[in-house]
């Protein structure tokens, strides 16, 4: 399958009052940009709606170079970088207009069957419509600790209506609206996102509590969050790595 590009200016909705993308903008922006590549793939739309079939996010790898600013006009390219029997691994880089890398994302996908919510194996006719190479896999599914060391804050939420996607669960990007949230605005005047990572394991549904509980890691003068995001019993919805560098 070749890469796929669109251009694309960030939009206000996008960004926070920095006036750089967020990291729930960055998510909406690498899914707008797969889901207008799979449009182009109707066969594969034609299966997934009739084996009720929807693509889910697993897990994300960003790099973040330089945040897009409101405005910027911007390329963003994805292509299928590796697959298997239970995960599809999508590659993004998001360019500006002089072809400088802004941000590299690895995203994993996997698909769920949305009567059973169990996640389903990846159909041989899709692996063979991605003409990939014939080599060994180098992508793995991502390993975050399941628990923190130590808790320095704790913050709740409530799913909300406007919180769940077309697949029946808390978007990706809200993930990140928590965590941002539970940062506030002190922490990004002082902060932004350098690498991050997040691993999601169960699912959250509308009426449900949430609980971002954040663990700070100074060392060697690298600064970096972990955040576990947990159901009212205490069971792990995602765990998310941040990694910061001072703002300029």
């Amino acid at each position: 399958m070749q890469s796929f590009t669109i251009e694309t200016p960030i939009w206000t909705d996008l960004c926070n009052q920095f006036g750089q993308i967020t990291l729930p903008g960055l998510i909406q922006l690498t899914l707008r940009t797969s889901e207008a590549h799979e449009h182009q793939f109707a066969d594969m739309r034609t299966y997934m709606e009739a084996h009720k079939l929807g693509w889910i996010i697993t897990a994300n790898q960003m790099t973040i170079h330089r945040l897009p600013k409101f405005s910027e006009s911007v390329r963003v390219v994805t292509e299928i970088a590796d697959a298997n029997q239970f995960f599809t691994f999508r590659k993004f880089q998001i360019l500006d207009k002089h072809e400088n890398l802004l941000v590299e994302v690895i995203t994993t996908f996997s698909l769920l069957h949305l009567d059973t919510r169990r996640i389903a194996r990846t159909p041989d006719i899709f692996l063979s419509w991605y003409e990939l190479p014939n080599q060994r896999s180098k992508y793995r599914q991502l390993r975050l600790p399941k628990s923190l060391s130590s808790v320095s804050q704790t913050k709740t939420y409530y799913v909300q209506f406007l919180d769940i996607d077309g697949n029946g669960h808390v978007n990706n990007a809200v993930y990140f609206r928590w965590l941002s949230n539970a940062l506030g605005l002190e922490w990004f005047k002082k902060y932004r996102e350098k690498r991050v990572t997040i691993s999601y394991n169960k699912e959250a549904l509308l009426g449900e509590s949430v609980t971002v509980n954040t663990e700070m890691v100074t060392k060697g003068g690298e600064v970096t969050t972990l955040h576990a995001i947990t159901d009212y019993q205490g069971e792990l919805h995602s765990m998310i790595e941040v990694q910061w560098e001072e703002r300029k």
